[in-house]
């Protein structure tokens, strides 16, 4: 699970994700979201971003690859839902993380 930024920044992140991406926590939260996403996969994700901010959706859920630290690749499902602050302004989103790589891996073996 994490905060993040509305400019993508990592704001908080729990233990699981740490272990997901294989940063440290001061590692990870001095990057953003986009700089461990697969280039194939980041403009999904961003449009995705910009409807949720737009709030033509209330949340968004889609698969994805990141970049771990030592450079291989992990199949995450992602669920993105933004936090807004009481005046109604978006504040951040909340992202919840699962390593879904050995689901995609078997899938391919069928």
């Amino acid at each position: 699970m994490a905060h993040v930024a509305l400019d993508g920044r990592w704001l908080h992140v729990n233990d699981k994700m740490l272990e997901i991406v294989g940063y440290s926590r001061e590692e990870l939260l001095s990057l953003t979201f986009q700089d461990i996403t697969h280039p194939d996969d980041l403009d999904a994700d961003l449009e995705q971003v910009r409807l949720l901010l737009a709030g033509e959706i209330g949340t968004y859920s889609m698969e994805k690859r990141y970049f771990r630290k030592d450079g291989s690749v992990v199949w995450i499902e992602l669920t993105v839902s933004l936090v807004r602050k009481p005046s109604g302004d978006p504040e951040y989103f909340l992202a919840v993380v699962e390593d879904i790589t050995r689901r995609r891996l078997i899938g391919r073996q069928v």
